[in-house]
C-alpha cells in the first residue's frame, strides 16, 4: 500500500514540479559552450561511484574555468577528496522521497542556492526521484539516458549504449553525445602516491611481503556466506604460492590479513583502514584480488590489480568487466581448483610461481 501511495503522490510532485517551474526556452547550445556551473549527478553506490571520475575530468579538460560539483554520501566525499578538476562535494545522498517533504524541500533548496545552469544525471538505475530532483535544481539544461523516470525532466535525453556496455564507460558517452570531446578519457583510478607508499610499508611491516604472494580476498559480512569457499580457495593458494592473505569486508573500512584460516577473524593483523582511501590503496598492493560481487571489483579494474571475479550467470553486463589479460571472469558455479591455479599463475606479477609440480586437484571451491 505504501509503494502505491508514493508512487501517486511521485506523479502529483512531477507534474506540480513542470506546471510551477516550467523549462521554458532555453538556449542549450550556448549554455553548454561556456557554463557557469555544472552538477553530476552519480548513482549512490560506491562502485557506481567510479563512474563519475572520468567525467569529471573530460568536462575540466572541456571547461577549464566553470565550477564543477558532485553530489555524494559520506563515504563517497572522503572518495571525491583531492579529486583533480573537482571543485566542490555537496552531501546530498541519500535523497529522500517527497513524501519526506521538509527533508526533500532542504535538497532542492540547497542545489537551488547553488546556481548550476548544467546538470548531467550519471545515474543507470532509473530513479525517479533522482530526476525530479535534477529538473528542480534550478539548471537550465538537464542531461540524461532516456527513460521513463526521465520524461519531461530532462530537456536533452540520450540514447543510452548498450546494456553490453560496462558502466565505467555509459557515463563517457553521456557527455560525448552532447558535444564533449572524450577521446583519451579512460577509466582508471588510483591513490595518491603518499597512500599507496604507506600501505605498500604497512604490508611490509605486517609481513604480507615475505610471502611468494599477496592475495586480496573480498568476504561476505553474511555470517557464514562463502566462507567454505573462502576457505578451500585461500589454502590452495597458500599451498601453490606461498600467498599472504588480505580480507575485506563488505563494509569499508574494514580489512585485516590472516595467515592460515581466512573462516574466522582469530589472529586477524589489523591494517587500520579507516576510510574507504586506506582499503582502495591496500587493495591496490595486492597482487591477486578474489571476490564474488562487485563492491571492489570496479576498483580493482580500474586501479590494474590482477583479478579473478566469481559472479552470478544472469549478472547485467553493465556490471561485469570486460575480461582482459588482467581480469578473468568465472560465471556460474565457479570453477576446479586446478583451473582457478592456472588463471592465478597467467595473473600473478613476474616472479611469483607456482610451487612444485604436483595437481592440486579439480574439486569445485
Amino acid at each position: 500500500m505504501g509503494s502505491f501511495f508514493h508512487e501517486g503522490l511521485l506523479n502529483l510532485v512531477i507534474r506540480g514540479a513542470r506546471a510551477l517551474y516550467p523549462s521554458g526556452v532555453v538556449r542549450i547550445s550556448e549554455t553548454l559552450r561556456s557554463p557557469r556551473g555544472v552538477l553530476l549527478m552519480p548513482s549512490e553506490s560506491l562502485g557506481d561511484m567510479l563512474g563519475a571520475f572520468p567525467v569529471i575530468r573530460a568536462l575540466r579538460r572541456a571547461f577549464r574555468e566553470t565550477r564543477i560539483a558532485v553530489m555524494a554520501t559520506p563515504t563517497d566525499s572522503d572518495l571525491l577528496r583531492d579529486t583533480p578538476g573537482l571543485d566542490e562535494v555537496i552531501l546530498c545522498y541519500p535523497l529522500n522521497h517527497p513524501s519526506n517533504w521538509r527533508a526533500f524541500h532542504r535538497t532542492v533548496s540547497e542545489l537551488r542556492s547553488r546556481g548550476f545552469d548544467t546538470l548531467f544525471s550519471l545515474d543507470h538505475e532509473r530513479d525517479r526521484v533522482k530526476s525530479l530532483v535534477g529538473y528542480l535544481s534550478g539548471a537550465k539544461v538537464r542531461v540524461g539516458f532516456r527513460s521513463r523516470a526521465s520524461a519531461g525532466l530532462f530537456n536533452i535525453v540520450v540514447d543510452p549504449p548498450a546494456r553490453t556496455n560496462y558502466l565505467a564507460l555509459r557515463n563517457l558517452a553521456l557527455v560525448g553525445a552532447v558535444g564533449i570531446d572524450t577521446n583519451g578519457i579512460d577509466t582508471a583510478w588510483s591513490p595518491s602516491g603518499k597512500e599507496l607508499r604507506i600501505a605498500e610499508q604497512l604490508a611490509e611491516l605486517r609481513g604480507l611481503r615475505s610471502g611468494g604472494l599477496i592475495a586480496g580476498f573480498e568476504a561476505s559480512a553474511e555470517q557464514g556466506r562463502g566462507r567454505p569457499a573462502l576457505a578451500e580457495r585461500s589454502g590452495v593458494l597458500k599451498d601453490q604460492f606461498g600467498a599472504r592473505f588480505v580480507v575485506f569486508r563488505e563494509h569499508p573500512p574494514a580489512a585485516y590479513s590472516q595467515e592460515m584460516d581466512l573462516t574466522t577473524a582469530d589472529g586477524a593483523v589489523d591494517l587500520a583502514c579507516r576510510t574507504i582511501r586506506d582499503v582502495l590503496a591496500i587493495l591496490a598492493c595486492c597482487d591477486v584480488f578474489l571476490c564474488e560481487n562487485t563492491n571492489l571489483l570496479h576498483f580493482a579494474v580500474a586501479m590494474g590489480v590482477p583479478t579473478v571475479a566469481f559472479l552470478p550467470e544472469g549478472m547485467s553486463a553493465v556490471l561485469v568487466p570486460p575480461e582482459s589479460r588482467r581480469v578473468s571472469i568465472v560465471r556460474g558455479n565457479g570453477i576446479g581448483n586446478e583451473d582457478l591455479l592456472n588463471i592465478i599463475a597467467r595473473l600473478a606479477p613476474p616472479g611469483v610461481e607456482r610451487r612444485g609440480s604436483g595437481k592440486a586437484g579439480d574439486s569445485q571451491p
